[in-house]
C-alpha cells in the first residue's frame, strides 16, 4: 500500500513503524522509521498544512490563503566535481574495511538530535550516506594542498627520523564502535567535519574589507595615523577620571564630573559617552557584534551564516516582533574584539615601541650565540630559545617586523549556583619581554561568548577572531612606530593556541584526552579501552588477563625517544586526508577512533602558524595544580575508584586511608598556617573537612602528559609562559569588574570592551597616565632595583651590641672597613622590606612584640637568600661608614638541610634546625630573593621513642616555597603594601 500521509502506520504483518517523507534527512522520499523519538525529530523538517497549500497553489499559478510561514531559499546542488587523486586512494587503495557493508538506514536511536544542512540541503538520498557528499568536494581539492604543505619535507633542524631498524610497536587494530569523549559528541556526526571545512575556507579567504569591520576601521589598518591626537587640558581631566579606576562605573564617573563642574562651573569635562567615543576615536579600538543562538549552541557565521534557526535547538535567529515589521534584529549577539588595532596602539608611543621590539633584539642574541657555538644556549628562559621558534624565523617565516601571538581560549561559571557558562580569548603578544606581557595592561582582550550554556559548535564562535587574523595576514596590518618614525607592514604570526583539556578538543579537533589517541599533543601514545566502559586510559603496561580488542598492545616503555614534530605533523596531516574524505558516518567513526581526529582544527584556516598540530602546547597549569593532586590525594586516602579485585588494604601508599590519621594530617595543615607568610595568599583549610567545599588548588601543588614536560620546553620553551594561568587572572579580573547583574553577559563584555580602551590609551600616552607604585616616600626608602624599605622605622639610631656587633664589624671587614672596638656602632632599624617580587618580608623585631600582646601573625620572617641558605630575619637597617651608606638585614641562619631526610625523599624534604639566639649573620638586604615558610616538621613514631627526642627535635624545620611564585612575579602580582601588619592567621 502506498502511504498518503506521514504518522503511525501498522503494516500488513501487525508490526508499527513511522512514516516520514520530511525535506531534511528523508529528502522528501518515503521512509519508515522505527521509534516515535525519530519521527519527532523530524518535525521540523515536515510541512504544514499552510506550507503545503501554498506550494500546490504555487504550482497551480493562483494565489495562498491564509498568513503563510515562507520557507527557505532551496539551492540547487552543486554539480559533482571528482576527488583528488589522493583522496581516492586514500578511500580505497588498501582499506581493510573495503569490504564493510554500507550502512542502510538511519534508524539507531541517536540520543543526539539531528543537525540541520549547514548551508545547503543535501541533494543524495540520505540512505547513500556513503557516498561522497559532491559539495564538499571542491573543499576537500582546495584544502587538500593547504593541509599537504604542513607534511613533506620540513625541514626541522636538530631533529631525525627513527633510525633504520628501529623496533617501533606496530599500530593497533582498531578498535571499532566505542564512542569518545570531550569537546565532541559520543556519537561524532561527519557533520562537524563539514562545517569545519567551511570554517577553515572562510578563514584562508578573509580579507579585512569582508572580515566584519567597519570601513573607518579598514582604512585606519591599511594607512594608521603618524603620531597620537594632542589632548585639550579637558580631555585629560576626563580621561583621567576614565582610567582612575579600572572597574569603575560610568555613575562614578558623572558624580566626579558633576562635583568638578559644579565648582567650575565653565569647565568642559566630557560626559562618559562623550570621552568612551573620544577614546575610541584616538584608539581605533571597535567591535565586531556577531548574531548567536539564545541558548549559545551555535554562531551564525561560517556554515550558519545564512540560517534563520539554530540548526541545534531550532530556536530562531531574529526576533520576532521586529521581524513581523521588516527588521532583522538578532535575539543574541556576542563581541569579538579584532586584535589588529590594539597591535597598532601598542606601537603608538615611543616607550611602548620600544618594548614591542623586545623580540626582534634577544631573537638576535640567541641566534648571534648559536651561530658561535650550537651548544651555548643551556638556559631556555623564554619562548624564543624554543627550537620550533628558532626554526621558524631561520625559515623566514617569522620576521623582525612580525608580531608573534598566543591566543587563549576557557570558560567559566559566571555564578556558582545556577547556570552561567561564559567563555572568554584573549591575545598575549610575545614581542614583549616576559616581566611585561603577562600584565593586565597588555593582555589583549579577543573575545567574550555569552550563556548561559556552553557553547554546542565553539568554531563558529572563533570563526570572526581567525579571519580577522586570517585577513591581516593575507593583507598586512600597516603600523606606525613612533619609536622608529616609520610604517612598516607585519605579519602577524601565531605561534600557539592554548586551552584547558576540554577546551583543546574544541581547538585542535582530535578527540579528546578519553579516546583511543587522547594525547593532546597527538603523540601516537594509544590508551587501552576499559572493559565494559567506553573510555581510554593511558595505560603503558599492559594489564594482566587483558584481552581487549584494540586494545591488547605490548607493553610501551616510556623511556622511548619522543617523536619529533616532523613526524607528529607528517602522521597527523594524513591522518586528516582521511577523516576528511570518509565516505560517510560508519567509515568517519572507525577512521575516527583509529587516527584519533574528530575533525579538521579551525586553525588550518591560519596560514602563519607553526605546523599542525604542535602549534597547541600542553596545559600544566590544571595537569600540576588539579588532575595530578586530585590524583594524588585519593591515592593516599585509599578513595579512588577501582576493580573489585583490587584490594585496598594491599595498597602501601594509602598512608591516610584510616579516618583518624587523615584527621590528624588535616589538624596539621591548619596548625600550619601561622607559620604561612601573609604572601602566600589565602591560608590552607583542614583538607579532612574542606577538601569538598572550594579547597585551593595551589594547597596541594607538589601520568601521561608528565612525560612530555621536558621535551615541550625545548621545543616551545618554559611551558610557565604559555599556561592558562594568564587567562585565569584575566577572567578573575574581569568578573570581578561586573555591577550589573540583570544582563551579566552583556556587562561583562563591556568590561572588557572597556579593557581594550584603557589598555591601547595606556599604551599610547604611557607619560599621561602614570602608574602608581603605591610607596609613600615619607614611610618608605627605594633602594632600588626593585627593593623598598618599608615602615615601621626607628625614630633614632640604635646601637648594635653582643653577636650582632661582631656579625656587623665582620661585614665591614669584609669590605675592608676597620671599626675599632671602641666605638659604637648605631643604626636605624625598618621592620619591612618588599622584594622585587612583590613579596614582603617582616622582622622578628615586630613580629615577636605581635606574639607577645596574645596575637598570631602569619610569619613572614623567614627568607631565601641568593646562596640558597634560609634565614630569620631579625631587622633590616640603615648605616654609614666612610661615606657609603649600607641597607642591611640582621639573620639568624638555620642549619644546612638534614642530609638523610633530604636523599630519602629525593630531594623533597628539606628539614632544618633553628639556631636562634646562637647565629647572627648581617648581609645586603638584596641578597634576600623570596619569603619563605618554616613549619614545624612532626617526629615520626620511631623518633617520639628516642631518648631526648622532645629537645631534639623541638627546632626542627621544614622548608615551603611559594607555589606558582614566577608566574604571580611575571603577572605583576604583588602583596599589598597597606595593612600588612595587621596580617595574621
Amino acid at each position: 500500500m502506498q502511504p498518503t500521509q506521514p504518522g503511525l502506520w501498522v503494516k500488513p504483518d501487525g508490526s508499527r513503524v513511522y512514516l516520514c517523507n520530511c525535506r531534511g534527512p528523508c529528502d522528501g522520499q518515503w521512509t519508515e522509521l522505527k521509534t516515535s523519538k525519530q519521527y519527532q525529530r523530524h518535525a521540523k523538517y515536515r510541512l504544514t498544512p499552510e506550507q503545503f497549500l501554498l506550494e500546490q497553489a504555487q504550482a497551480a499559478g493562483g494565489p495562498a490563503a491564509g498568513p503563510v510561514v515562507p520557507l527557505p531559499v532551496v539551492h540547487a546542488a552543486a554539480p559533482p566535481r571528482p576527488l583528488p587523486a589522493q583522496a581516492r586512494a586514500a578511500q580505497h587503495a588498501g582499506d581493510p574495511y573495503a569490504d564493510m557493508p554500507g550502512l542502510d538506514n538511519d534508524n539507531d536511536d541517536d540520543p543526539e538530535p539531528p543537525r540541520a544542512p549547514s548551508v545547503e540541503p543535501r541533494g543524495d538520498s540520505p540512505m547513500n550516506i556513503d557516498k561522497a557528499n559532491p559539495e564538499l568536494q571542491a573543499i576537500v581539492e582546495e584544502i587538500n594542498d593547504f593541509i599537504a604543505q604542513h607534511v613533506p619535507d620540513l625541514d626541522l633542524e636538530g631533529e631525525q627520523p627513527n633510525p633504520p631498524g628501529d623496533d617501533a610497536p606496530p599500530p593497533p587494530d582498531p578498535e571499532f564502535g566505542y564512542g569518545e569523549d570531550v569537546g565532541v559528541p559520543l556519537r561524532a556526526r561527519r557533520q562537524e567535519v563539514c562545517e569545519a571545512l567551511e570554517c577553515i575556507r572562510d578563514i584562508r579567504n578573509a580579507t579585512l574589507s569582508t572580515s566584519g569591520l567597519d570601513e573607518d576601521t579598514v582604512d585606519r589598518l591599511c594607512n594608521p595615523p603618524c603620531g597620537v591626537p594632542p589632548l585639550t587640558g579637558f580631555e585629560r581631566a576626563g580621561m583621567r577620571m576614565f582610567l582612575a579606576r579600572g572597574d569603575g562605573s560610568e555613575d562614578n564617573y558623572e558624580d566626579n564630573r558633576a562635583a568638578i563642574v559644579e565648582l567650575h562651573n565653565q569647565d568642559e569635562i566630557p560626559s562618559y559617552d562623550q570621552i568612551k567615543h573620544r577614546i575610541a576615536n584616538i584608539t581605533g579600538i571597535s567591535t565586531i557584534r556577531t548574531a548567536m543562538c539564545v541558548n549559545s549552541c551555535i554562531a551564525f557565521t561560517g556554515p550558519f551564516a545564512d540560517l534563520n534557526d539554530c540548526p541545534t535547538c531550532g530556536q530562531p535567529r531574529y526576533n520576532p516582533w521586529h521581524l513581523t515589521r521588516g527588521d532583522k534584529i538578532p535575539r543574541c549577539t556576542f563581541e569579538t574584539f579584532p586584535v589588529g588595532p590594539q597591535i597598532q596602539a601598542m606601537y603608538a608611543s615611543p616607550e611602548n615601541a620600544r618594548l614591542m621590539r623586545h623580540r626582534a633584539q634577544r631573537t638576535q642574541e640567541i641566534r648571534d650565540a648559536l651561530d658561535a657555538d650550537p651548544a651555548s644556549l643551556v638556559d631556555i628562559d623564554d619562548i624564543y630559545c624554543g627550537k620550533d621558534y628558532i626554526r621558524e624565523v631561520k625559515a623566514g617565516r617569522i620576521k623582525n617586523d612580525d608580531t608573534v601571538l598566543m591566543i587563549s581560549l576557557d570558560g567559566a561559571q559566571l555564578y556558582a549556583n545556577k547556570s552561567s557558562d561564559c567563555w572568554f580569548i584573549i591575545w598575549v603578544l610575545y614581542d614583549l619581554p616576559p616581566d611585561a606581557r603577562y600584565k593586565k595592561r597588555y593582555v589583549l582582550p579577543g573575545g567574550v561568548i555569552g550563556g548561559p550554556n556552553k557553547p554546542k559548535n565553539i568554531d563558529s564562535f572563533l570563526l570572526p577572531s581567525l579571519a580577522h587574523l586570517s585577513a591581516l595576514q593575507n593583507d598586512g596590518l600597516q603600523i606606525w612606530d613612533a619609536d622608529q618614525h616609520r610604517q612598516f607592514r607585519s605579519n602577524p604570526y601565531l605561534l600557539l593556541a592554548t586551552a584547558d583539556g576540554p577546551g583543546m578538543a574544541y581547538l585542535n579537533g582530535l578527540v579528546g584526552h578519553q579516546g583511543a589517541a587522547g594525547c593532546r599533543l597527538y603523540c601516537g601514545f594509544r590508551g587501552r579501552l576499559k572493559p565494559t566502559a567506553n573510555t581510554y586510559y593511558p595505560a603503558a603496561t599492559k594489564p594482566a588477563d587483558y584481552d581487549q580488542e584494540g586494545s591488547s598492545h605490548g607493553d610501551v616503555s616510556l623511556r622511548e625517544r619522543a617523536r619529533t614534530a616532523a613526524e607528529i605533523c607528517a602522521e597527523y596531516a594524513a591522518n586528516l586526508r582521511k577523516v576528511i574524505v570518509a565516505g560517510g558516518r560508519v567509515s568517519y567513526q572507525r577512521i575516527r577512533l583509529e587516527t584519533g581526529i574528530a575533525k579538521p582544527s579551525i586553525f588550518t584556516g591560519i596560514r602563519w602558524t607553526l605546523p599542525l598540530p604542535t602549534g597547541f602546547g600542553a596545559d600544566l597549569m590544571h595537569l600540576i595544580t588539579l588532575n595530578l593532586t586530585d590524583l594524588f590525594v585519593s591515592l593516599f586516602r585509599g578513595t579512588i575508584v577501582c576493580e573489585p579485585t583490587d584490594d585496598v588494604d594491599d595498597w602501601p601508599w594509602a598512608v591516610l586511608r584510616v579516618k583518624a590519621t587523615w584527621k590528624a594530617h588535616g589538624q596539621l595543615v591548619a596548625a600550619a598556617t601561622r607559620y604561612l607568610p601573609g604572601s602566600f595568599d589565602r591560608p590552607p583549610r583542614n583538607p579532612a573537612e574542606k577538601i569538598n567545599s572550594g579547597y585551593k588548588a595551589w594547597e596541594y601543588l607538589f601520568l601521561h602528559a608528565t612525560l612530555h614536560l621536558a621535551t615541550e620546553a625545548e621545543r616551545l620553551g618554559p611551558g610557565s609562559l604559555y599556561l592558562q594561568w594568564t587567562l585565569e587572572n584575566y577572567i578573575g579580573n574581569i568578573t570581578r569588574e561586573m555591577r550589573q547583574h540583570v544582563t551579566p553577559y552583556a556587562n561583562v563584555s563591556e568590561r572588557a570592551r572597556r579593557r581594550c580602551l584603557i589598555i591601547a590609551l595606556w599604551a599610547m600616552y604611557p607619560t599621561i597616565f602614570e602608574a602608581d607604585d603605591g610607596h609613600n616616600p615619607a614611610t618608605s626608602h627605594d633602594l632600588g632595583d626593585g627593593y623598598w624599605l618599608l615602615h615601621a622605622r626607628d625614630r633614632s639610631p640604635s646601637t648594635v651590641t653582643g653577636l650582632e656587633r661582631d656579625a656587623l664589624v665582620q661585614y665591614l671587614a669584609d669590605r675592608n672597613i676597620v671599626v675599632d672596638g671602641a666605638v659604637a656602632l648605631r643604626g636605624v632599624r625598618w621592620a619591612r622590606l618588599q622584594l622585587p617580587n612583590g613579596q614582603i618580608t617582616r622582622t622578628a623585631w615586630k613580629e615577636e612584640a605581635l606574639e607577645m600582646r596574645g596575637k598570631s601573625p602569619r610569619r613572614s620572617r623567614m627568607v631565601k637568600l641568593d646562596d640558597g641558605r634560609i634565614a630569620e630575619v631579625r631587622y633590616f637597617f640603615e648605616g654609614a661608614a666612610e661615606g657609603d651608606r649600607f641597607a642591611l638585614a640582621m639573620l639568624s641562619v638555620f642549619s644546612a638541610p638534614n642530609p638523610v631526610l633530604y636523599r630519602e625523599t629525593f630531594g623533597t624534604l628539606w628539614a632544618c634546625n633553628y639556631v636562634g639566639e646562637a647565629s647572627r649573620v648581617v648581609i645586603d638586604a638584596k641578597q634576600i630573593v623570596a619569603v619563605v615558610a618554616m613549619v614545624p616538621l612532626p617526629c615520626t613514631a620511631a623518633e617520639v621513642a628516642e631518648p631526648g627526642a622532645a629537645e631534639r627535635y623541638e627546632s626542627r624545620f621544614f622548608l615551603v616555597e611559594k607555589p606558582g611564585l614566577d608566574i604571580a612575579v611575571l603577572a605583576g602580582i604583588a602583596q599589598e603594601v597597606d595593612g600588612d601588619e595587621d596580617d595574621t592567621a
